[in-house]
Formats: C-alpha cells, sequence, structure tokens
C-alpha cells in the first residue's frame, strides 16, 4: 500500500503476476472526506470495518472482495435538516487487465478507479457508495418540508402563511367569477 496524495493506493502488480497469489488487507484507510453525486454532496462522516482481500483468478485476472460501514452525513431533500445514515458496502469486483488491451470503451469507463496495476481506494469507495445512496433522501418519511412562502421548516415550527396556488389553467373562471 501507498499514498499519492490523500489517496490510498493498491498495487496490483505482484498480485495480477503471480497465479493464485492472495492478499489480504484489514484496517483500510480512506481520507475521502465527502462525493458530490447527481448535484448532492455527501460527506463522509466515517469508515469502519474497511477490508479487502484481492485474488489472483488467471492471467491477468484478480478478484476484490470487501466492505465496510460508511456514515454520510446528506440534506434532506424537502426540509433541509441534516440527514446521516450508514451504509454496508460490500466490493465485488473481477478486474481483467485484458479490456484495457481491447476497444470496449463503456468497460474500461467502468474501472476509472485502476490506472497502470494500481487501484485508488477512494475512487473505488466512491464508485461503490454512488450505488448505494437514495434518489430521495428524507430526515423521515412524513417530512412535511419547508413553507413556500416564508422558508419555515415546517417539522419543527408553525406558520400562517397562505401557501394556496390557484392552477393557472381554471384563471379564466375565476375572472368570471369576479365580473
Amino acid at each position: 500500500m501507498r499514498f499519492l496524495g490523500d489517496s490510498m493506493l493498491i498495487d496490483l502488480s505482484e498480485i495480477l503476476s503471480t497465479e493464485g497469489q492472495v492478499n489480504t488487507y484489514d484496517s483500510i484507510t480512506s481520507d475521502l472526506k465527502e462525493f458530490s453525486f447527481h448535484g448532492n454532496v455527501y460527506v463522509i462522516d466515517g469508515i469502519k470495518n474497511f477490508h479487502l482481500t484481492i485474488r489472483n483468478e488467471g492471467k491477468q485476472k484478480a478478484s476484490i472482495k470487501g466492505g465496510c460501514v460508511v456514515t454520510l452525513k446528506m440534506l434532506c431533500d424537502r426540509c433541509l435538516d441534516e440527514v446521516i445514515q450508514d451504509f454496508d458496502v460490500d466490493i465485488d469486483e473481477m478486474i481483467d487487465m485484458a479490456i484495457f488491451e481491447s476497444d470496449k470503451i463503456d468497460e474500461i469507463n467502468e474501472l476509472d478507479y485502476l490506472e497502470a496495476h494500481v487501484m485508488n481506494m477512494d475512487m473505488l469507495l466512491k464508485k461503490e457508495l454512488m450505488t448505494l445512496v437514495p434518489m430521495q433522501i428524507l430526515c423521515k418519511d412524513d417530512c412535511k418540508g419547508l413553507c413556500k412562502v416564508c422558508g419555515a421548516n415546517r417539522n419543527h415550527e408553525t406558520c400562517d402563511c397562505d401557501d394556496f396556488v390557484p392552477n393557472p389553467r381554471l384563471s379564466v373562471f375565476a375572472n368570471i367569477l369576479k365580473n
């Protein structure tokens, strides 16, 4: 293991060149502090039990198995309160270095955490986390959100704002009733 800046890197050269080679890494550290995905910023509050086993699976192939528990801080999509949630990350990847000698661009792009036999653990963890974060983040299922008029968080306070928004398609009838 070595570090490049804040990222932890694992050199796969020995594993890929030695048939039957198995390397186990316990207590892996990651300096990934946050990542952006679909316009949201996710702050990593903690990573626990990060472990990895890398096994040679034949000529220039390796399997990567492991996992960790990541605590993310996120914002509720309705009221913007902070939400803290644990995610169980399960890593199960197969790397075939022969893909880099082919013209399969889509498959190469999926291996963006791998460059010249060196695996960037922060990028791998980020890739796995992006598959786990929910499409909509809510502080609770019945979150009331923010008032559209004054911006008050309706989960914590009430307001007397009139937030009735008439349907613009029916505005013609409203004008008739006024006359």
